[in-house]
């Protein structure tokens, strides 16, 4: 896999990613999310890579990468490099 990250970051493709929201988080998430412990690398908008924490509802069980009032929903965790926090 690490093969495959690397021909996608050396090559002309690009992967596109959703950004980070600011919108609501749906009413069970709200109150529910827990950290995991686990984090994600991000590519800013602006090239800077970070490490965002991943949190995950207790009710639903969605996952949630979280950055101040932010938030990048977490549908596939294959899409990113985890990362233990």
């Amino acid at each position: 896999m690490a093969n495959l990250r690397e021909h996608f970051q050396t090559s002309g493709y690009t992967l596109h990613r959703e950004g980070l929201r600011r919108e609501r988080l749906p009413l069970c998430c709200r109150t529910s999310l827990r950290k995991t412990g686990t984090g994600i690398r991000f590519l800013e908008a602006g090239g800077c890579k970070t490490v965002l924490p991943l949190e995950a509802c207790q009710v639903c069980g969605r996952r949630y990468a979280t950055e101040g009032k932010r938030y990048l929903p977490v549908r596939n965790l294959l899409q990113f490099d985890i990362v233990k926090m």
